[in-house]
């Protein structure tokens, strides 16, 4: 007797990157993973020219702007110009998420750089040896070592460098879960669009609680 799952099972495609071999997995998680860094770096920069816009609008526009991103997602089928739109809208929401920044606390951007980083040099060293717990554990110990000796050394206060670690932490279990998801649903050649999507999965948590809804009054649990 088959028993059905009691959560929706993860999206998956033909030919995804897990059905390749191991190399080719490894590549593919490296080059997300620098090409997600480069997009928080552009961020950064927009950060680094201070609050131009108010907050409440930025905020308005970053969740607008990740919106559209998603629904780029379902529009049709995948062509050259919708991923050159995704690009597009990517661009916005990264001067937009670099403006919050700049109206936050400083141990929130601090946090996601650090996460950022963290993911990168794993993913740049890891051979045979990868993995997504190793990427998350090993991340989250050299997060707890930065953030100590962060406050050790004067740079941030201790409730500071709590907060730090806890941003890093975050985002460093975001990234390890999206990207074992996104090898699921994107082929080798989907470097781009899969670098979009860490940017616009935030916000499947939404459209995961409508498809786990789905999931259970197709089966009958509720």
């Amino acid at each position: 007797m088959y028993l059905q799952p009691f959560f929706p099972e993860p999206v998956t495609v033909p030919g995804n990157v897990t059905q390749h071999r191991y190399g080719v997995r490894v590549e593919f998680v490296r080059r997300v993973a620098f090409g997600q860094a480069l997009c928080v770096a552009l961020a950064g920069v927009s950060m680094s020219f201070g609050a131009v816009l108010d907050a409440r609008l930025a905020g308005s526009a970053l969740l607008g702007s990740m919106v559209a991103l998603s629904f780029l997602r379902v529009v049709g089928k995948r062509t050259p110009t919708l991923v050159v739109l995704d690009v597009v809208v990517l661009l916005a929401v990264l001067l937009l998420w670099g403006q919050v920044l700049a109206g936050a606390e400083p141990w929130l951007a601090a946090g996601l750089a650090m996460g950022t980083v963290l993911v990168v040099l794993y993913t740049a060293v890891a051979g045979r040896d990868f993995s997504y717990y190793g990427l998350y554990f090993l991340g989250l110990l050299a997060a707890g070592v930065l953030c100590l000796l962060e406050d050790l050394l004067g740079f941030a206060s201790l409730p500071g460098a709590g907060l730090t670690f806890a941003v890093a932490a975050t985002w460093l279990g975001y990234l390890c879960y999206d990207l074992s998801m996104i090898v699921r649903r994107r082929r080798p050649a989907e470097v781009v669009p899969a670098i979009v999507d860490v940017f616009r999965d935030p916000l499947n948590l939404f459209s995961y609680a409508w498809r786990t809804w789905r999931h259970w009054r197709r089966l009958k649990f509720v």
